[in-house]
């Protein structure tokens, strides 16, 4: 779906302009609107759980100003697209949850089936939307309600989000092309033969790794491509990121049992994270543009948190770091 959207550009773009950078540089329009939109409906999830108007300050300040999402909106590969769809899916989940009617149900398809002809990954999204209806249809069954609506949102869910999801792949075995899986990696990317220490446990924050998963993801957020160098502005940010990390960690399990489906949503996205850095051992593989719906909702978490907090030292903690972030990543920018 991507790569259809972008040659379709390019072909309104033929007719503007013969300067073929000038084309190049025009697809990052599309995904600065994937950007917005992101945006848009991660401040629309912040209101739909409630989230008070001083407390959605912090979590629009990272999603606005935190470098990975100002390098994303810039990214033209297929990324921003199918995170844009998980966001929206979450959304409308959550939405869903509240009231499981045939709209929401048909926009959530909408979003899996549009996903997963963009990437598979999409397919992450699967479990927590799984999730959520089979809690709703127990809900329904122990009050005694009838499920014929929920069925038949089921049934329109399934033809929708499968007729979209899956026609490429069928098509293309049809034509005796396997399309499934994912493409492998170069092999000089490789790093199966460092030991699973230097790849998952404990790194030195001092200094960037091209092989360690923790290193590597918050780097890659910071300046989205990891060099050997870095520099005492990069230490301050990581050091910060790593607080906030901590903060989330606390509010997540804080609140753990009232914003279950978000729980899940962050689990089955690192369980995944995990599963494609054990089966494709590669530094690209651990990569934060694979994160950002995790991210996202990490900084949902700081948002509830900030909520319900009495902790006042925490919560000024919580402030200072989020605004040094914020301002030291629009001056990186200025300067970039």
């Amino acid at each position: 779906l991507h790569h259809f959207i972008m040659s379709s550009w390019l072909k309104i773009a033929d007719n503007i302009s013969n300067i073929s950078s000038f084309k190049f540089e025009s697809m990052q329009f599309i995904t600065l609107i994937y950007s917005s939109i992101i945006l848009i409906f991660l401040y629309k999830i912040l209101k739909e759980l409630e989230i008070e108007d001083k407390n959605k300050i912090i979590p629009i300040l990272l999603f606005s100003f935190y470098p990975l999402y100002i390098f994303m909106s810039g990214s033209i590969n297929n990324d921003e697209l199918v995170t844009m769809f998980a966001v929206i899916e979450l959304f409308y989940l959550i939405r869903w949850q509240k009231n499981p009617s045939m709209k929401n149900a048909v926009i959530i398809a909408l979003c899996i089936g549009l996903g997963l002809m963009t990437k598979t990954s999409m397919i992450v999204m699967l479990v927590p939307t799984i999730y959520v209806y089979f809690k709703k249809l127990i809900e329904f069954v122990n009050s005694d309600r009838s499920i014929r609506k929920l069925l038949i949102e089921l049934f329109v869910f399934f033809v929708i989000s499968s007729t979209l999801g899956l026609w490429f792949q069928i098509r293309s075995l049809i034509n005796n092309l396997n399309t499934l899986g994912i493409i492998q990696p170069y092999e000089y990317l490789s790093i199966a033969n460092e030991s699973i220490f230097a790849r998952f446990g404990i790194s030195n924050i001092f200094k960037s790794s091209n092989v360690n998963i923790w290193n590597y993801l918050i780097y890659s957020s910071l300046n989205f491509v990891v060099s050997e160098k870095v520099t005492a502005y990069n230490i301050i940010m990581a050091i910060l990121v790593i607080t906030l990390i901590v903060d989330i960690i606390y509010f997540i399990f804080k609140n753990i049992k009232s914003y279950k489906v978000l729980f899940i949503t962050l689990l089955t996205w690192w369980i995944s994270y995990f599963y494609l850095n054990i089966s494709m051992p590669y530094t690209c593989s651990m990569h934060s543009r694979y994160m950002v719906v995790p991210i996202s909702i990490g900084i949902i978490y700081l948002g509830l948190g900030m909520k319900n907090e009495k902790n006042k030292v925490l919560k000024i903690q919580v402030y200072i770091s989020s605004t040094t972030i914020f301002l030291m990543s629009i001056f990186k920018f200025i300067l970039y």
